[in-house]
């Protein structure tokens, strides 16, 4: 309401229409707390997934952090609000044995700007099929 001195009613009603928009925020989200990779050949470069889910309304945007221990590679994903997408990542076993490495993933969420997983497999050497010699 507003008061006017002289005019011919001295308080005008003016309406205001409020409209609340909802913030538009992506909500990254997965069942994935640790990953164990079993046995995996030495020697050999194995590429692997992790699937996280965008439960917000906004556009979700993963990447992998250049800081992920033992990881390689520098996946990226850009998943809709709603829906569910893969970030590819790549572990290297150069000798047998246990390996620990740490997947480091960077989010545009405002809640979960990086999320941490721990990442774990077996290097083991399989041997060569032996072949028969016709000589």
């Amino acid at each position: 309401m507003i008061t006017t001195p002289g005019a011919v009613s001295d308080e005008i009603l003016l309406p205001i229409s409020v409209t609340v928009l909802q913030a538009l925020i992506p909500q990254v989200s997965t069942l994935v707390e640790s990953i164990s990779l079993g046995e995996i050949e030495s020697g050999r470069t194995g590429t692997f997934f992790v699937s996280l889910l965008n439960d917000g309304n906004a556009e979700l945007q993963v990447a992998i952090d250049e800081s992920s221990s033992g990881i390689v590679g520098s996946g990226e994903a850009t998943i809709p609000a709603g829906e569910t997408g893969r970030i590819g990542y790549r572990i290297d076993l150069e000798d047998d044995g246990l390996f620990t490495g740490i997947l480091i993933l960077n989010t545009n969420d405002p809640q979960a700007p990086q999320l941490t997983i721990p990442i774990n497999a077996v290097g083991i050497t399989i041997p060569p099929e032996p072949r028969t010699d016709f000589n």
